[in-house]
């Protein structure tokens, strides 16, 4: 188990951003805003743009001819390589906040290594005060 000890509280305030949690907040909502369904209730555009590649693809591998605008198949590539860019970007800022807020967890071997010395001093301590209590 964790306890809030004044060290990572110091090490949170120096060292973290709290806003960062915040921003990550507004990147989540950016995302659900690019992926939810339009007020008509149709998907979003990136999954028409998908199915307008795999077409373009499908044609293109099955044509005999070569009948297929390549001009068309890498513009939608690439605008959809740029699309997902932004979001594997948010998404990966996102995981660096949290990463870096995981930066400050005690190490829990730590922890038990502290209460385990505690202990065997606590212990010898008693021991120690029993064998004196014989004596007198």
């Amino acid at each position: 188990m964790y306890h809030l000890t004044d060290k990572i509280v110091r090490e949170l305030n120096d060292h973290f951003d709290i806003t960062r949690l915040l921003d990550a907040v507004k990147q989540i909502d950016q995302i659900r805003s690019i992926l939810k369904e339009n007020h008509q209730g149709q998907p979003p555009k990136i999954r028409d743009e998908l199915l307008k590649l795999h077409g373009i693809v499908q044609k293109a591998m099955q044509e005999s001819d070569h009948d297929v605008n390549l001009e068309e198949l890498w513009n939608l590539a690439g605008n959809i390589e740029y699309f997902f860019d932004d979001l594997v970007g948010a998404a990966n800022d996102i995981r660096s906040t949290v990463r870096d807020l995981l930066s400050f967890m005690p190490d829990p071997f730590e922890s038990l290594q502290e209460n385990l010395h505690k202990w065997y001093k606590n212990r010898c301590l008693v021991i120690h005060l029993v064998k004196a209590s014989r004596l007198d």
